[in-house]
């Protein structure tokens, strides 16, 4: 069956079968406006899927010509690709982990443990403190202590959670006091232990950073079905 909510454009999901294989799809008459709303939508549909079956994401904004064209250039081209995504992902899920440290305990740690920033940082703030020069060198000196810092808490939290996947992605920082972007492959009944293992990290980091722990998600981050047309 179809997931039961409102797909792209207020459109209800529908499925077209090929094979032995569905895709989730809904109609527009139009060239849709692919924002948030959309966006939205289009998660919705997928996570509700995902409560009942195994789901392949395929890109957001995908636009097809009709019934005929998924069961052709799709279903029926990409037929073996998807019986192997399928077979891989059965019963998986995706887990996403984003971990960003909290600005004033991460400059107290670099001070303490970096002497030389430490002094730049005391003259720089003093009654009539050092020029520009002295900022962007402070700048950069921080820079370097947060991106070292960085690289050794994404290794001590990915040495946890690693071993509990059965696949990951790093995604590069979306900013700087971004400790960790990372997406986890997780069988459903090891979601319990990745549970406790990601408290665990929470409790390790208390009050250093904080985590957005999001999922079960369809796994995006493993299956790339850009190319149907």
């Amino acid at each position: 069956l179809a997931p039961d909510c409102v797909g792209i454009d207020g459109e209800p999901p529908r499925l077209i079968d090929g094979d032995g294989l569905a895709a989730i799809v809904s109609d527009v008459t139009h060239e849709p406006a692919f924002g948030r709303q959309a966006l939205t939508a289009h998660s919705d549909v997928l996570e509700a899927a995902l409560e009942g079956v195994t789901v392949l994401p395929m890109r957001f904004g995908v636009v097809m010509d009709g019934e005929e064209s998924v069961r052709e250039h799709l279903l029926g081209v990409h037929r073996d690709e998807l019986l192997v995504h399928l077979e891989r992902l059965s019963g998986r899920v995706e887990l996403t982990l984003r971990a960003t440290y909290e600005e004033a305990p991460l400059l107290r740690e670099i001070l303490a443990e970096e002497p030389a920033i430490r002094a730049l940082h005391a003259a720089t703030h003093s009654a009539g403190g050092g020029g520009y020069l002295e900022r962007v060198r402070l700048g950069e000196m921080i820079a370097i202590a947060v991106d070292a810092r960085r690289r050794r808490d994404a290794e001590q939290i990915m040495s946890l959670l690693a071993p509990l996947a059965e696949d990951f992605q790093l995604g590069e920082p979306r900013h700087e006091r971004m400790a960790l972007s990372a997406s986890f492959l997780i069988p459903r009944e090891g979601m319990a232990t990745f549970d406790a293992a990601v408290d665990e990290v929470g409790r390790l980091q208390k009050h250093r950073m904080r985590l957005r722990y999001t999922g079960p998600l369809p796994p995006h981050s493993f299956v790339s079905l850009e190319h149907a047309s």
